[in-house]
């Protein structure tokens, strides 16, 4: 766990050399999560289960999946590489 906090740390010193790509990023992925959470709900004001899932457990599922990848798969850089130009590398996730 602590290695985990120390990942999170550093990522986000890092990111905050350049507030506005972390600005931009920070508000582009709330944007993507909000959308994301009302879709699912316009899915479910059609329909009571989906693949025997219902609201809840799908948001669960939501959540997870979204919990299990951030923050570090929406970095600038991906986990274990290093940048020798001083620039982050953009790839994607």
């Amino acid at each position: 766990m602590r290695v985990y906090l120390l990942l999170i740390w550093t990522w986000t010193r890092a990111a905050a050399r350049y507030p506005v790509s972390f600005t931009l990023m920070t508000v582009g992925g709330c944007v993507t999560a909000g959308l994301d959470v009302a879709v699912i709900w316009v899915i479910f004001a059609n329909t009571t289960t989906l693949g025997g899932l219902g609201l809840s457990e799908v948001m669960f599922l939501y959540g997870a999946a979204w919990h299990s990848r951030s923050p570090t798969c929406c970095s600038a850089t991906p986990t274990g590489s290093a940048s020798t130009s001083g620039r982050a590398p953009s790839t994607p996730c």
